[in-house]
């Protein structure tokens, strides 16, 4: 079994491991079929914490979320009202079928940007 979102990233010929945003929200979804991104959030959170690992914020999350959906990766497929009545509605994603095995869930920035990922790259050596 997968551990999920693990990615494999080799470094000074050794494997490493990383935590994907990507790739964990789409093996949760995968998992669970549906959830609202402050769920995933929390749990996306406990597992990094596990790991030893520092999250990142929830706003950087919900980029992830905007970024998948916007790859037509994920998509929206219902509305829940909160259990705050002062908070927005939950809004829940799925992953869309035949888009589970694309490159891009590893890095959905680079996908959605290359220009600005070139320009990046080239600015930022190793």
């Amino acid at each position: 079994m997968f551990r999920k979102g693990v990615v494999e990233v080799p470094r000074r010929g050794l494997p490493a491991f990383i935590i994907s945003t990507g790739v964990w929200i789409r093996d949760h979804l995968l998992e669970v079929g549906e959830d609202y991104p402050a769920g995933m959030y929390r749990k996306f959170k406990r597992a990094k914490e596990e790991k030893g690992v520092s999250c990142g914020s929830y706003q950087s999350f919900r980029q992830y979320i905007w970024w998948l959906e916007k790859l037509g990766f994920i998509k929206f497929v219902r509305r829940e009202p909160s259990k705050n009545p002062i908070l927005e509605d939950r809004r829940y994603y799925r992953v869309v079928k035949g888009r589970e095995d694309d490159p891009g869930w590893r890095n959905p920035r680079r996908y959605l940007y290359p220009k600005s990922w070139a320009e990046r790259k080239k600015h930022h050596k190793p």
